[in-house]
């Protein structure tokens, strides 16, 4: 983001146009609208879901520009905690198809990671825990990272599963 800012105020000086800032966090709400799957748009009010990079958070979208944030990550965002992941297993970067990848050969129930904020009375997310019981999960098995054996498969399988179970039972 920080390269794409100067680069866009770099513009905007050569051609001496206005730089008119927008809230990257809101295109991803409104990215949705580009390529919808029927020829209906989405209704309001909705629920949306961000989970980008370092971002996590569900939003209550009452009108056009008119939000409310729920809830939010505490610590590591889902993004954040695959592409940990994915380096703990020797995989590359961005994290999130690589263990994807990976987790489609594996058993998602296979190994019981904890859920990340569960039964959590609010709607923020952490996910540093899932990602600590992971590193401590490979550490005692001993596996040896970067080689897609069937443990790593289930290791990547079941923590996609955690992960997607915790953002979807706060929807």
């Amino acid at each position: 983001l920080w390269v794409g800012v100067n680069f866009a105020r770099a513009l905007a000086t050569v051609w001496k146009k206005p730089l008119i800032p927008v809230n990257h966090l809101e295109g991803h709400i409104y990215a949705s609208w580009l390529m919808p799957q029927s020829d209906k748009y989405p209704q309001f009010p909705l629920l949306a879901l961000i989970v980008s990079g370092g971002h996590t958070e569900l939003v209550l979208v009452k009108n056009h520009r008119q939000y409310k944030k729920l809830g939010e990550t505490r610590d590591d965002a889902a993004g954040e905690a695959f592409d940990k992941v994915a380096r703990m297993l020797g995989l590359g970067y961005p994290g999130g198809p690589e263990i994807s990848r990976l987790a489609q050969k594996g058993e998602a129930w296979s190994i019981a990671f904890p859920r990340p904020m569960i039964d959590s009375s609010d709607f923020d997310f952490s996910f540093s825990g899932l990602k600590t019981a992971v590193f401590y999960h490979l550490k005692g098995v001993g596996l040896p990272l970067g080689s897609p054996t069937p443990k790593e498969q289930d290791v990547a399988a079941s923590f996609e599963q955690q992960v997607f179970d915790s953002r979807v039972n706060e929807c």
